[in-house]
């Protein structure tokens, strides 16, 4: 049987490592599932503190009104309703940028991969979310960026459990 080739870069040799039934970050030095864990909470924890600090900004660029819906509410409040929303939003992702953090110094690595599928699960469910409204709704550059963060942590996560699927029964 010929031996297959992969890319020389991360991925490769996570690839590497799940055919030849090693665990991420066992005798291949690619990353484990601690530092998956660290890499996501840093980019969940920039993106919390994009929504919480440039709030109006995103809003914006995101294709928020300022303009009220019914002639009795003013195009202010309105566009604070959203706003706090998005503030709201954004102190939820520092929480799960917390856990990550928490979850990389205290857990076993068989811990970290369970909570790594179900966290890769919000997290493609939250792409999706982003995806449905950026077609739907706001149609700008930003909701590209937006889903596309969630996908890379909801990729690091699948990626961080890929050992386990292909690991060979023992």
């Amino acid at each position: 049987m010929r031996e297959r080739w992969y890319p020389p870069s991360p991925l490769g040799a996570i690839c590497q490592a799940a055919a030849e039934g090693h665990g991420i970050g066992q005798e291949t030095g690619a990353m484990t599932t601690r530092h998956v864990f660290r890499v996501v909470s840093l980019v969940v924890a920039a993106f919390g503190t994009v929504l919480l600090v440039q709030t109006g900004r995103l809003a914006l660029a995101l294709g928020a009104v300022v303009r009220a819906d019914t002639a009795s509410a003013s195009p202010t409040v309105a566009f604070w309703y959203q706003l706090s929303f998005m503030r709201l939003f954004g102190v939820a992702l520092l929480a799960l940028a917390t856990l990550c953090l928490w979850a990389a110094s205290q857990l076993s690595e068989n811990q970290q991969r369970s909570l790594g599928q179900i966290l890769g699960g919000v997290f493609g469910f939250l792409v999706l979310m982003a995806v449905a409204q950026q077609v739907a709704i706001w149609g700008a550059m930003t909701g590209w960026a937006v889903a596309g963060t969630f996908g890379v942590v909801a990729a690091m996560f699948g990626l961080s459990t890929l050992a386990r699927v292909s690991r060979p029964a023992a």
